[in-house]
């Protein structure tokens, strides 16, 4: 049995449960056939708020759970009123094949797609981070924040330099553990203020975090939905992933829902979603994880790549693509991290930060503050139709 709407067709499982071979039902592990059966059921008048977090016309979850199972159930009691034997809750040729007849039939496919050239990466998004700030100065000046902190300050510059090397290091490797270690051990042997530099064992901790998932989960379907929305309009390109004034976006810029496609000029959804972070703090990528805001404390700056972006024959049917993310950090303290908070500001080890950061980079060039640079890339792929 060939599916004929938009929302199912070109998807090999929804084709096998067409022919009962087997059916969808509860703990289906497909979640890309479930997603397409829950966004049929919201379409029919089922609504699922479970599945749906975010909202109704958001990403729903793709879990066959007790809800998909009682709206399927609802669907099959309201198309097959009397006939009790369709009643049980599972996706089988009868009931996709009543829910692919009353959604709208599948359009004709986009009239030109634009590729990318091998090998060739473009911006998306960006927020750069901000290099004037105090976090990365190593001059030599007063400290202006509280009285006691500046006391502390005072206190510390009498001690010797491989005395505030243990101050900071015994707090970063305690509280930081392995990351710490190394994080520390570059700013000690750094010459070479807000130098930018790389931390493999980081970009590991980080592309493993349930946050920075969330995060690039988000971003990822602000993509597809721009993609979908270019698919409907008929030509594919994925310089219009790039929207209005980006690529480069400032964090006080209140997001517009929609904005012109940037080789195009068509209106497309933004990739400069409301309630996107990657800054940390609440919400943000590594407020769960005690090691990562140890030695990061929150990211800064981002900026987001795509590579070998391709669209398969004949389409509209899915993408792939390489997204690359870059996060920076300032690996340095400013006047106001000395400050004591009770959240973590104010420690000993930062105190020493501080006057190693401004005070102590003889007698060789060393403890200068830098960029920490996250680097990681995610394959995706993804549905063109509705």
């Amino acid at each position: 049995m060939a599916l004929t709407c938009a929302l199912f067709t070109g998807n090999a499982r929804l084709e096998q449960a067409a022919n009962n071979s087997p059916v969808i039902m509860n703990r289906e592990p497909d979640r890309e056939a479930v997603r397409k059966i829950q966004r049929a059921l919201v379409k029919l008048g089922h609504p699922l708020p479970i599945s749906f977090p975010s909202a109704p016309d958001g990403e729903p979850d793709g879990q066959f759970g007790d809800e998909t199972y009682q709206a399927v159930l609802d669907f099959q009691q309201k198309v097959f009123p009397s006939d009790r034997n369709e009643w049980d809750g599972r996706v089988g040729r009868h009931t996709i094949g009543r829910m692919d007849s009353l959604l709208p039939a599948a359009g004709p496919p986009p009239s030109k797609v634009v590729e990318q050239p091998p090998g060739e990466a473009i911006v998306i998004f960006s927020r750069p981070d901000d290099r004037a700030k105090g976090d990365l100065d190593s001059t030599a000046r007063p400290f202006t924040g509280t009285k006691y902190a500046a006391e502390r300050i005072q206190r510390a510059m009498v001690k010797s330099t491989q005395e505030l090397w243990d101050d900071m290091s015994s707090e970063l490797v305690s509280y930081g553990g392995f990351l710490g270690k190394q994080m520390f051990e570059a700013f000690k042997n750094n010459g070479v203020a807000k130098k930018e530099l790389p931390f493999a064992d980081l970009n590991t901790a980080v592309a493993a975090s349930d946050e920075f998932k969330a995060m690039a989960t988000q971003f990822e379907t602000a993509v597809e939905t721009n993609l979908r929305a270019q698919s409907k309009a008929g030509t594919i390109d994925y310089r219009d992933l790039v929207t209005g004034t980006g690529p480069v976006r400032s964090p006080r810029e209140t997001p517009d829902a929609t904005e012109a496609g940037k080789q195009t000029g068509r209106r497309l959804p933004s990739l400069n979603v409301a309630g996107l972070s990657f800054e940390g703090g609440a919400g943000g990528v590594i407020s769960g994880n005690r090691p990562l805001k140890v030695v990061i404390g929150s990211f800064q700056g981002i900026e987001i790549g795509i590579q070998d972006f391709k669209v398969s024959k004949p389409v509209p049917s899915t993408y792939t693509a390489k997204v690359i993310y870059q996060l920076r950090d300032h690996f340095g303290v400013d006047d106001g991290d000395c400050v004591w908070d009770g959240h973590g500001h104010g420690s000993s080890g930062q105190i020493a930060f501080w006057v190693l950061q401004r005070q102590r980079h003889k007698p060789i060039m060393m403890n200068f503050p830098y960029v920490v640079v996250v680097a990681i890339e995610r394959q995706i792929k993804g549905s063109l139709g509705p």
